[in-house]
């Protein structure tokens, strides 16, 4: 089975690093816990035109180099590699966050080479392209995302799908998708869809 993996708070917890980076800038009290919807252009008080290249100075920040993966994930993927074919599938932009993504990834899964896909999702604030186009095109058989709202595309698209629990996706996911807590969660799903 081809296995598809969102990066950004699906592999990576990004959001605390984030969270720091908006607070301090702007002078708010965000919290991951309160987050009921996903939303980086209010998060940096911008325009969503602009959100995008405050994610890319995020990215490109020092607080960007204190994301480490999920606990767990690393021994996760290493057994789900045992059976399955895995690679990356990121909203983040091919351009500047490219290296930089590649090097997180090469960093803490260097004994598991995984390639990284980009969507372009969000580039300069115009929405490019869907999860579920990328997944189709590639083969992927199952999406593990934290979207919501990638993951009710992406199984509307046929593609089996494991949405990653976070405070912003608590709401509105439909029959068919699952929901794990944590990455060893994943595994056992994994096994029950083969």
């Amino acid at each position: 089975m081809l296995i598809g993996i969102d990066l950004d708070d699906t592999l990576a917890d990004t959001m605390p690093s984030f969270l720091l980076f908006c607070n301090e800038r702007r002078n708010t009290v965000y919290t991951k816990a309160g987050l009921e919807r996903l939303d980086y252009a209010d998060l940096m008080g911008c325009a969503i035109e602009q959100a995008f290249l405050g994610f890319q100075e995020f990215c490109m920040s020092s607080y960007a180099k204190t994301i480490k993966p999920y606990s767990g994930a690393v021994e996760a993927i290493e057994r789900l590699r045992d059976q399955h074919q895995i690679i990356i599938i990121t909203a983040r932009s091919a351009g500047a966050l490219a290296k930089l993504t590649q090097d997180w990834v090469k960093n803490y899964f260097a004994d598991l080479p995984l390639n990284v896909h980009f969507v372009n999702n969000y580039s300069q604030g115009i929405f490019r392209a869907r999860k579920s186009e990328f997944c189709i095109k590639l083969g992927v058989d199952l999406m593990i995302d934290d979207s919501l709202e990638h993951a009710i595309d992406c199984s509307q698209a046929g593609i089996d799908v494991v949405l990653f629990d976070q405070p912003w996706n608590r709401f509105g996911a439909p029959e068919g998708i699952s929901r794990v807590q944590s990455w060893d969660e994943i595994g056992k799903v994994v096994s029950s869809k083969n």
